[in-house]
């Protein structure tokens, strides 16, 4: 069986807690598949390192600190990639994944 392939070329992701595991893949894909990544999470290290290894590979990605326990410090981070990009496309937390609409 194939992998699914998917084209999210000119699209504006947001993945958050995207600085390890399971997000961060996930981060990865979209990248992979064409999106320009916004990588959120609190750990700045993390996240900054993983927006830099989706670059190096090709992908566009940047990475926001943002506590998303912080409404004012996730309103910053919108504002920021509608700024950025003009758009967000798809917003993917550790909880689950949402297509804008």
């Amino acid at each position: 069986m194939g992998k699914t392939q998917f084209d999210f070329s000119g699209q504006t992701a947001i993945v958050t807690g995207s600085a390890t595991g399971i997000a961060q893949t996930a981060a990865e894909r979209f990248a992979e598949a064409g999106a320009h990544v916004f990588l959120v999470d609190i750990n700045e290290e993390g996240g900054a390192a993983a927006a830099e290894k989706i670059r190096t590979n090709g992908g566009k990605a940047e990475f926001v600190a943002c506590n998303v326990t912080n409404s004012s410090s996730v309103e910053k981070t919108f504002s920021h990639v509608l700024t950025a990009t003009g758009r967000i496309d798809i917003r993917r937390s550790r909880r689950r994944c949402h297509k804008s609409r």
